[in-house]
């Protein structure tokens, strides 16, 4: 019997840390506007930033940027991106220039 673990790959993306920001507050029923970008994506980890924006995105409801780990499952330790999978991350990325989530919420409300 042929040993799947050996010609398989088992790995997953577990969620490391979560910033947030809340900016305005969201009302019951109220429209709103969720964009996702991947703004990081580097040798084992990856990082999504999250905007929630009003209807008409004129103000932001709120940022988050969530970090992810891959995560071999038979080994239970970080692991690289396969390659397919890191190239495709960074064909995705959105480059951003501000390092702190207060810069970036400072930036994306002035615009």
């Amino acid at each position: 019997m042929q040993d799947l673990r050996r010609d398989a790959t088992f790995s997953f993306y577990l969620t490391a840390t979560n910033n947030f920001r809340n900016k305005n507050e969201s009302q019951l029923n109220e429209y709103v506007v969720i964009s996702t970008s991947v703004i990081h994506a580097i040798d084992k980890s990856l990082m999504v930033e999250y905007q929630m924006w009003n209807e008409d995105k004129t103000q932001l409801k709120s940022l988050l940027w969530s970090r992810f780990m891959h995560i071999d499952l038979i080994t239970k330790r970080t692991t690289p991106h396969p390659k397919d999978i890191q190239e495709m991350l960074d064909s995705l990325i959105v480059p951003i220039t501000e390092m702190t989530m207060d810069d970036r919420t400072k930036s994306l409300l002035s615009k």
